[in-house]
């Protein structure tokens, strides 16, 4: 299984010196380069954000076993992103946060689009699958439940949403000749370990 998406927290993108608007512009040039790589053994492409090709004695190895191709996720929670999931035959993964009125309202708008996708798209092992992630503890009782995960959880939103510095700061880091060694979200304040190289 693959799963793409094209991002949505802009401070990521600052912290690595990239460009929020064109992220999935990106995303969808990468996916033609992707679908080569499954299907064919040697290519040419002269794109916009890639260049590159495979001739002569070289070729993509290795190839898929699964076929067409192992089952492809896109992560979408935008229209555009969306339909392009389903115009391309992607199973779809969808956000944690919107209500069911909002899921619902997605679902539908990926269907439609999936309906139009071209045989070879909807040849997909992952197309027509839509994945929802929730967040899910289970208790004996709802009170013990909230008890059990509140801190947790308000850590992991509060992390999630509003704290761009630590990326930012690794990606200068990392911008600097650092070495990744591991991070985690642990409690307040987020820990990150990193050397030098």
């Amino acid at each position: 299984m693959l799963g793409l998406g094209s991002g949505y927290r802009p401070y990521e993108f600052e912290g690595l010196g990239k460009d929020f608007e064109a992220r999935r512009d990106v995303v969808e040039e990468s996916v033609q380069l992707i679908f080569d790589g499954f299907h064919r053994r040697r290519w040419t492409h002269e794109g916009k954000f890639y260049k590159g090709k495979v001739e002569g004695q070289y070729e993509m190895l290795p190839v898929p076993i699964q076929l067409p191709h192992p089952p492809l996720y896109m992560a979408g929670g935008t229209d555009r992103s969306i339909g392009y999931a389903g115009r391309n035959g992607f199973g779809l993964m969808l956000s944690t946060l919107p209500g069911l009125d909002t899921l619902a309202s997605q679902s539908k708008i990926y269907r439609e689009a999936l309906a139009t996708a071209p045989s070879p798209q909807r040849n997909n092992p992952a197309a027509g699958h839509i994945d929802i992630a929730r967040m899910v503890y289970v208790a004996e009782t709802d009170e013990q439940a909230r008890a059990d995960t509140e801190e947790n959880t308000s850590c992991t939103i509060s992390a999630i949403s509003t704290v761009p510095a630590p990326v930012a700061i690794l990606a200068r880091f990392l911008k600097r000749g650092g070495r990744w060694i591991t991070g985690c979200w642990l409690k307040p304040p987020c820990c990150m370990a990193a050397q030098p190289r």
